[in-house]
């Protein structure tokens, strides 16, 4: 999918700082479990606070969305704390993507690449009982169309998950989702990026 160009907005993509659960090796994607437990470490905080202090955010006024899982919302507190922000929204649109059978697995790492790998294959179908790729493009580009039609000339923050940025990355790109895994490289802990369309 592509947006209408130009794009009335600017937006920004902010990755969740290191969580419990990355230092545990276990996917956590089930909202019932992500949203009360696996905070932020110390560390996870300190990649946050490091990247909004180097944006170019900073003395920006910022309208800000953030996922409802409990390392969103520590990673959100933290930007909030240091930059402008003149709106904040919760929204389930950038929950993290389910990941079916392997939610709650050790050996992280190796089932995302399991998954990634069929994703460039079909992004329509629920591998392994996960949420597709598309499923996952169409609530994050409803969002940016949300804002779109309610916002003209802001600046605006989406904090979530690596798999949620990466596939609405290749809509600001113009490019085919199955190439969420391969065309670039993924968004990293803590870390900022602007989406440009």
């Amino acid at each position: 999918m592509q947006f209408p160009k130009p794009l009335k907005n600017t937006y920004f993509a902010l990755r969740h700082g290191q969580s419990t659960s990355n230092t545990q090796d276990i996917i956590v994607s089930d909202p019932e479990i992500g949203t009360s437990d696996f905070p932020l470490t110390e560390v996870g905080r300190n990649q946050v606070e490091q990247s909004m202090r180097n944006s170019a955010l900073i003395n920006t006024p910022v309208i800000l969305y953030h996922s409802p899982f409990l390392r969103t919302v520590q990673t959100a507190d933290i930007a909030q704390q240091l930059l402008s922000i003149e709106k904040r929204i919760q929204t389930d649109a950038l929950l993290e993507r389910y990941f079916g059978e392997n939610d709650g697995k050790k050996g992280a790492l190796e089932y995302y690449a399991a998954l990634w790998q069929k994703d460039t294959q079909d992004t329509a179908a629920n591998h392994f009982d996960a949420e597709s790729v598309d499923a996952v493009l169409q609530r994050l580009t409803d969002l940016v169309c949300e804002c779109e039609a309610q916002y003209e000339g802001k600046t605006i923050l989406f904090v979530s998950h690596g798999d949620p940025l990466n596939i609405l990355q290749t809509a600001f790109m113009g490019i085919a989702p199955n190439q969420h895994s391969t065309a670039f490289s993924t968004i990293d802990k803590g870390e900022i990026r602007k989406f440009s369309a």
